[in-house]
C-alpha cells in the first residue's frame, strides 16, 4: 500500500503533467489566432468579378452551407469566420490585396460575438462603421449593406442590446454614400420571438433558419437600384454579353 508520501508524488506529477499540457494548447491556440491575424478572409480569390457578392461576418456567415444556393446565379463568396469580432474581421479585411478583386457588392454581419462578450450596441456600432469606412475607402463605387443583428434563444438575453445596435448603426451608415441597413434579422421572429430556425446550439441558423433570414438578404439586394444588373448575371458567374 502506498504511503501519503507517494501518493502525493504522484498527485504532483500528474498535475505538472496538466499544467504542461494546458501550457502546450493554450501555446497552440494563441499561435493559430496570430497566424489567422495575419491571413486574409477567405474566399478572396480567384478574383471576383460583377456578379460577384462578398458576405464578410462570424459564424452566422461562416456556417451559411446553402449561400450559393440561396443567392444563385450570383457568385456568392463565403467570407465569414466562425467565432469573429469586429477586431479579427477588421485586421483581416485589411489585408485583402488586389488580386481579391473587386465585388458587385459587399455584405457585411459581425457584431453579435462583441455583444455576447459585454460590449453594448452601441459601442459594437461604431465597430461596424469603422469597418464599412474601410471597405468605402478602399471601394468606393462598390455598395455595401449592413445587416442587423438576428435574435436567437441563447442570446434572448443580448437582445435589448442588439437592438440598440439596430437603433445606432442605421443613422450612422445613413450619412455614408452607397451603404444601405438590412432589417433581417426581424424576419426570424414569430409572435415575437425566435421561430423554430436554429440549432441545437440556439445560436446557430439550421436550413430553414438560412433560408428565410437569406432570401429576405437577397430580396433587398434585389431591390436595390445599384445592383439591378445582376439580374443579367448567368448561373457560371459571369453575365450576358
Amino acid at each position: 500500500m502506498r504511503s501519503g508520501r507517494d501518493l502525493w508524488r504522484v498527485a504532483g506529477k500528474t498535475l505538472f503533467g496538466l499544467v504542461v499540457f494546458m501550457a502546450v494548447l493554450w501555446g497552440y491556440a494563441f499561435a493559430s489566432q496570430q497566424w489567422a491575424l495575419r491571413t486574409p478572409l477567405p474566399e478572396g480569390a480567384p478574383r471576383s468579378g460583377r456578379c460577384s457578392i462578398w458576405f464578410i461576418g462570424s459564424s452566422t456567415i461562416h456556417k451559411w452551407t446553402n449561400m450559393r444556393e440561396i443567392m444563385s446565379p450570383w457568385d456568392a463568396r463565403n467570407r465569414g469566420v466562425n467565432g469573429a469580432t469586429l477586431d479579427e474581421i477588421d485586421t483581416r479585411y485589411r489585408l485583402d490585396d488586389r488580386t481579391a478583386g473587386t465585388p458587385a457588392a459587399v455584405v457585411f454581419y459581425i457584431g453579435e460575438n462583441d455583444i455576447a462578450d459585454g460590449m453594448t450596441g452601441s459601442e459594437a456600432a461604431q465597430g461596424v462603421r469603422v469597418l464599412v469606412m474601410h471597405q468605402r475607402t478602399k471601394m468606393p463605387n462598390t455598395p455595401a449593406f449592413v445587416l442587423g443583428m438576428k435574435p436567437s434563444p441563447t442570446r434572448w438575453r443580448f437582445r435589448a442590446q442588439q437592438q440598440a445596435f439596430d437603433r445606432t448603426i442605421q443613422p450612422m451608415i445613413a450619412k455614408m454614400s452607397g451603404v444601405r441597413f438590412v432589417a433581417a434579422g426581424d424576419t426570424l421572429l414569430i409572435d415575437g420571438q425566435p421561430g423554430a430556425f436554429y440549432q441545437d446550439d440556439g445560436i446557430h441558423l439550421n436550413d430553414a433558419g438560412y433560408r428565410r433570414w437569406g432570401g429576405f438578404i437577397r430580396r433587398e439586394l434585389e431591390s436595390a437600384p445599384t445592383l439591378r444588373y445582376l439580374r443579367d448575371c448567368q448561373p457560371s458567374g459571369g453575365h450576358s454579353s
